[in-house]
């Protein structure tokens, strides 16, 4: 490969010096000569001595503007250096900040660890300093033994988080610390071994080609610990709250579960050693209002991770609006309509009559639905203005009355009626 090809061209020049030392060889004069045999033989040896500056001359001319031409060209040599050949290594110091990190001392001795990978660096080798949690933070670039110390201050700076690690995430984020030549990349895990951390999958655990992994455990060897994983309104059981609580069943002795409820404390629950994890526990906190609710769910007393030992969510009740459009809002097809959508529990509607003149006069937007008791109440103005709140992403519902019958399409739909003989063999076969 060349980085100029086209200086190649220059190789043409290579006859010039051929042409002027075939021209320099050339005599037009010629002289006769009766014999060679009064020259003596040293006049032939400096002859041959000549002949010999000649070649070598014109040698050295074709080899300079070779070299030349060449030398713009640019020549790339390909050379296949092994990784490690050299003997260098890049050290990639992975930290887990993950929520795990924060029992007991198990930081202090993770971020020990870390100082003394940074601290045996030496020679050619090269270090990086990287976060694990719920992504991969590069703290800072690699850098030789000289360099140690901007390591060491990124270090003294990091903090573990309340967010999960992913070992999966991490094996598959490590391709992208790339060595350079004749580097080895060496990654030093500095984790607490928590199996919440495992993938879904066995074989995300493998680190990419030419990487080599080292794990630190840090762990706390015998650690129980017990967090609660969710609290939520059941779906179909509303006044019904489920706590779901995971962890090791040697943390459940002597602790309590406490559901509150807008602050307020609603449940105390004493939990059992012989209980098999993970659990789901039932409260019954009654009916909730419309609005906002928060809901928590704590473990007391806190154990070695107290960042765990509690849960929150934030629970809104919201009925949604209907509006039903009838003829007359007090008549018994505006009553049926309201009966039925207020006898509904889950979810609960706030529905209201009104005459249609109410498409026009009222904000649409506020109600979630619009049912029409009879679509050929509809004026046309009415008909447009339900149509725009359609378009918009609203619902409508509408039946068939009496009036509707009368007319040829139906509001809103634009489906056409069947008239005559075809509307009365379709009724003949509904019935």
């Amino acid at each position: 490969m060349w980085l100029a090809p086209w200086f190649l061209l220059g190789l043409v020049g290579i006859g010039l010096p051929l042409w002027l030392h075939r021209f320099a060889r050339q005599t037009d004069q010629k002289r006769p000569f009766a014999s060679l045999m009064f020259l003596e033989a040293s006049q032939i040896r400096r002859s041959r001595r000549h002949e010999l500056r000649y070649w070598l001359l014109l040698a050295l001319r074709v080899l300079l503007l070779l070299l030349l031409a060449l030398a713009f060209a640019g020549p790339l040599w390909r050379s296949v250096v092994q990784p490690g050949a050299l003997g260098a290594t890049l050290h990639v110091i992975v930290l887990d900040t993950s929520m795990s990190m924060h029992q007991d001392d198990t930081w202090e001795r993770a971020r020990e660890q870390a100082q003394g990978l940074i601290t045996a660096l030496q020679g050619a080798d090269r270090a990086m300093l990287v976060a694990a949690d719920h992504r991969l933070r590069v703290l800072h670039e690699p850098v030789f033994a000289a360099g140690a110390g901007a390591l060491q201050a990124a270090l003294a700076t990091l903090e573990p988080g309340n967010s999960r690690l992913d070992y999966g995430a991490l094996m598959a984020g490590a391709g992208a610390w790339g060595a350079g030549p004749g580097e080895q990349v060496v990654v030093h895990l500095v984790t607490d071994m928590q199996q919440s951390a495992s993938p879904l999958r066995f074989a995300d655990l493998r680190p990419p080609p030419g990487v080599r992994l080292d794990l630190v455990d840090v762990g706390v060897a015998g650690a129980a610990n017990l967090r609660v994983a969710e609290v939520a309104e059941a779906e179909r059981e509303p006044g019904i709250v489920l706590v779901h609580v995971e962890g090791a069943a040697a943390a459940l002795a002597g602790r309590e579960l406490v559901l509150e409820v807008n602050g307020v404390e609603q449940a105390r629950r004493k939990l059992r050693a012989a209980m098999t994890l993970p659990l789901v526990e039932r409260f019954e906190v009654g009916a909730l209002g419309v609005g906002e609710h928060r809901l928590a769910a704590r473990l007391v007393p806190d154990d070695a991770l107290p960042q765990d030992d509690a849960h929150y969510n934030l629970l809104r009740r919201v009925e949604p609006r209907v509006l039903v459009i009838a003829a007359t809002p007090d008549g018994d097809d505006a009553r049926y309509l309201l009966a039925a959508l207020r006898s509904l529990a889950s979810p609960r509607f706030a529905a209201e009559a009104a005459p249609p003149s109410a498409l026009v006069t009222r904000q649409l937007g506020d109600f979630s639905a619009v049912v029409v008791s009879d679509a050929g109440v509809l004026s046309d103005a009415a008909s447009d203005a339900l149509t725009r709140y359609v378009d918009a992403g609203g619902a409508a519902l509408l039946t068939l009355g009496a009036r509707a019958a009368q007319r040829a399409r139906i509001p809103v739909s634009g489906a056409r009626l069947a008239r005559g003989s075809a509307r009365a063999s379709g009724a003949n076969r509904s019935g």
